[in-house]
């Protein structure tokens, strides 16, 4: 996806292609990350939706910390 405030510098993908995470660097050096759902409509088919927004991090490497953290699928077993 893109995004106004920010660009794309990584993305966590869940093994079964259902979700995604991609993580954002803000203009101002901030970063947020938003999981993604893949959906489906009986009409418009497959498309994505958002399924959480994070907060604004202080930088990358502290929203890809807690990222780890909040989403589920991406915590250590």
């Amino acid at each position: 996806m893109k995004y106004e405030d920010g660009k794309v510098v990584e993305t966590f993908e869940k093994p079964d292609g259902q979700r995604r995470v991609e993580l954002i660097e803000r203009a101002d050096g901030n970063a947020r990350f938003v999981e993604l759902a893949l959906l489906h409509d009986e009409y418009a088919g497959d498309y994505w939706s958002s399924a959480h927004h994070s907060g604004v991090y202080a930088d990358v490497t502290a929203a890809r910390d807690d990222l780890k953290k909040i989403i589920y699928w991406l915590r250590p077993e």
